[in-house]
């Protein structure tokens, strides 16, 4: 995680379970990244990104 004054990030690894739904079903892992400015006094996320690696055989 990196915070400066008006803008922040952070990386993460993230595990889900097969559920099933054809929609947005991810199941194992996947890498994360998450973008966020301050806007007016809050914190908003800009950017949403991830890596699906998917289930270890």
């Amino acid at each position: 995680m990196r915070i400066l004054q008006d803008a922040a990030w952070v990386t993460f690894d993230q595990y889900g379970t097969d559920t099933g739904e054809p929609v947005m079903d991810m199941p194992g892992l996947s890498r994360e990244t998450r973008f966020l400015e301050k806007q007016n006094g809050q914190w908003k996320i800009v950017y949403v990104g991830w890596l699906l690696e998917g289930k270890k055989k």
